[in-house]
């Protein structure tokens, strides 16, 4: 996810496609302005992280099941 300027974040939802539940192994949250990891896990759902500003947040996926298929992926403050 990108924005035009710095964001303050500190939780992810990462929601699977119908018919791709359970897919995504494991992950990690990395801030794209710094490279320096948040989070790291498995699965989908929640992933929750110390606030951080930035511009750009990846949600890298490093091992599947199956090909992943995200349907949505939301931040909250």
């Amino acid at each position: 996810m990108k924005w035009s300027s710095a964001t303050t974040v500190s939780t992810l939802v990462v929601r699977e496609a119908t018919g791709a539940t359970g897919r995504i192994g494991a992950w990690r949250v990395v801030n794209n302005d710094t490279g320096a990891v948040l989070k790291t896990g498995t699965g989908a759902g929640t992933i929750s992280f110390p606030s951080t500003s930035l511009k750009k947040i990846n949600f890298e996926i490093t091992s599947s099941s199956a090909t992943p298929r995200i349907a949505e992926l939301e931040t909250y403050k």
